[in-house]
């Protein structure tokens, strides 16, 4: 068989993956957007300077929850953007694998609102971890399937893909934590999750050196 019979033959079932890259972009945009409606205005008759200012910090829960999530969101997309950088193509698996993790994305914004509404509920911070975990879950699957696919634009190492590997398993394992956390400190369930910034750049400064 010739070199260019392989290559077809090699690429049978495998797509172009830029509409499925706009098809995320406009996710993102969306779920990053609609956030900010769970930020309530205030209503009725005007309100003093003071006012105001205890009217907004009575909000305070709301406004660290909204900025959590939309840096974690912001985490999401830069990584999911760095994995198509290195797509040549994608398959069917592929685009499904991508379709439920956008799913999950859509869902921040109702998970994070359902913490918003009572902080102090157990069901409403183990659903927000349950969120982040299949948001994880799904990229981690997705980045085991391309490898596997051999859907990259060139061959990583060995040691590369496990970096990889174990940055997409942050997500997953940070949400069980704090799903445990749900049970025993509803309130402070979802600080941990702050320590995704930081594990997450350590690990991409080591990837890229």
């Amino acid at each position: 068989m010739s070199r260019e019979k392989e290559e077809k033959t090699g690429l049978e079932g495998r797509l172009r993956h830029e509409r499925l890259e706009a098809l995320t972009e406009g996710v993102f945009a969306i779920a990053m957007t609609i956030m900010v409606l769970d930020l309530k205005m205030p209503e009725g008759s005007s309100m003093s300077s003071s006012e105001l200012w205890i009217y907004v910090a009575n909000q305070t829960d709301q406004f660290l929850n909204y900025g959590l999530s939309f840096v974690l969101l912001g985490i999401f997309w830069i990584n999911h953007n760095k994995q198509f950088q290195r797509l040549r193509c994608t398959d069917i698996a592929h685009i499904w694998l991508n379709i439920g993790f956008l799913a999950c994305i859509s869902l921040v914004p109702y998970t994070t609102s359902l913490f918003d509404a009572d902080s102090e509920d157990m069901t409403a911070s183990a659903l927000f971890a349950v969120n982040l975990f299949l948001i994880g879950f799904f990229h981690l699957l997705s980045w085991n399937h391309v490898v596997r696919r051999r859907l990259l634009a060139e061959d990583l190492d060995r040691g590369s893909v496990v970096r990889v590997r174990r940055l997409n398993l942050f997500v997953p394992a940070v949400s069980l934590v704090a799903f445990g956390l749900a049970f025993v400190t509803p309130r402070w369930s979802p600080a941990v999750y702050v320590t995704i910034p930081f594990l997450v750049h350590r690990l991409n400064v080591r990837t890229e050196s």
